[in-house]
């Protein structure tokens, strides 16, 4: 799934690692890729050395091995400009892959902020944060707080 996404234009894939996970090295080696390659692919392995090395005040309140690390990866995108994040586990495996454009295109449409968005893979899942109340306007001006 990692190489499927990453592979894809104008998208740059984060994945966040733990300490008991594998070192940027060995993950790289694992995925085949070079780093050469994973820049050239906008790839970005945060292990355990790079995450402390952010500084962000959530890399130290978040547990190690523990699944809300993944909240790293979020505030992490959302710093470097992200406006679409697709949440996804490297296990899992997309149907259609060449829709993931198209995808982003409808989601970054004027209108959609408030639409509980949807995508189709082995399961249904949902972006369950404009239920809440929560805007993209907003969402942004809060990772300042995390960083």
């Amino acid at each position: 799934l990692v190489r499927q996404l990453a592979s894809l234009p104008d998208w740059c894939v984060v994945v966040v690692g733990d300490k008991k996970g594998l070192s940027k090295a060995s993950y790289l080696q694992a995925m085949k890729l070079s780093d050469a390659k994973a820049s050239e692919l906008c790839f970005v392995y945060l292990d355990a050395v790079a995450q402390e090395s952010l500084n962000f005040k959530l890399v130290k309140e978040t547990p190690w091995n523990h699944f809300g690390r993944k909240n790293v990866g979020f505030i992490f995108a959302l710093a470097h400009g992200a406006e679409v994040v697709y949440d996804t586990d490297d296990d899992n495996e997309l149907l259609k892959p060449a829709e993931l454009s198209t995808w982003a295109a409808l989601l970054s449409a004027p209108g959609t902020e408030a639409r509980v968005r949807e995508w189709h893979t082995c399961d249904n899942v949902y972006n369950p944060y404009p239920g809440f109340g929560v805007q993209w306007e907003d969402a942004k001006s809060t990772v300042a707080e995390f960083v």
